[in-house]
């Protein structure tokens, strides 16, 4: 697998080099000549895999995945390798070049970025939030709570920006209630907050999420989507004790990062 946060270029060079992946099956066993033994058949193609932005052919690339020849003699004879694997993924692609077997194509899936800001609920009411929340009787309340302070975590969002908690009743009053508050700590690595909730009669659903510009220091060192860089972060907590972090580009459009353990 060869995976890029740009373009993937496939061809010759002005030189002559490069040009093609190969991943080709051996041939079978030869029958005569120094080593020989017996005929056997050829061995299976591997797998190539490419992720990149853009994946663009230039000067005769090819992507090779062939099965290996077989070789035969009087008393045996062999079948050549199955054809292995070839997946092309990219945002833009502009492949025309061979593929030998055909590739198949998709856009990226999910991407992991080492160190992806994390928020998460820790306490309610001073009640540990449990590892694996559902949404549903996490944490009982003596009966006639009004409201509830909440305490958040973050990391590697910076101190300062406004995290908002939703609360939305599941029976009674319609609507959700959000309020803000902002993060603070010693620095952006870890930061917290708490805000003072109002709570309805039955099960509350509560959940966080804070939005934060980034610098072009930050910008860099992310990958780009469709040649756009990405120009805010939303990170939410979510369901199952983790945090779900979504690159969002100067033009608005929205990328989900892959699920990271809070």
């Amino acid at each position: 697998m060869i995976a890029s946060s740009g373009t993937i270029s496939i061809g010759y060079g002005p030189d002559g080099s490069g040009g093609r992946i190969i991943a080709n099956g051996g041939n079978g066993g030869l029958t005569g000549g120094d080593g020989a033994g017996f005929s056997g058949g050829g061995g299976s193609g591997g797998a190539i895999k490419l992720v990149a932005e853009t994946i663009l052919h230039v000067n005769g690339g090819a992507l090779l995945a062939q099965g290996g020849g077989a070789t035969w003699s009087y008393y045996q004879f062999n079948n050549s390798g199955s054809p292995g694997r070839i997946r092309l993924e990219a945002n833009t692609m502009q492949w025309q070049g061979n593929s030998d077997p055909a590739y198949t194509f998709g856009t990226p899936d999910n991407l992991f970025v080492p160190n992806n800001p994390t928020l998460t609920i820790t306490t309610v009411a001073n009640v540990a939030a449990p590892a694996l929340p559902t949404g549903n009787a996490d944490i009982t309340l003596p009966a006639g709570t009004t409201s509830a302070t909440v305490m958040l975590a973050a990391t590697n969002v910076p101190k300062g920006t406004t995290v908002t908690v939703y609360v939305v009743p599941t029976i009674g009053a319609s609507g959700s209630q959000v309020i803000s508050s902002a993060l603070d700590g010693v620095d952006n690595s870890a930061t917290t907050a708490s805000a003072t909730i109002p709570l309805s009669r039955g099960n509350n659903v509560v959940t966080a999420a804070v939005t934060f510009t980034l610098t072009t220091q930050q910008q860099a060192s992310l990958p780009t989507f469709n040649g756009e860089k990405v120009a805010k972060i939303r990170v939410e907590s979510i369901m199952g004790g983790r945090s779900e972090t979504t690159y969002i580009t100067a033009s608005g459009k929205e990328y989900p990062a892959a699920h990271k353990k809070a």
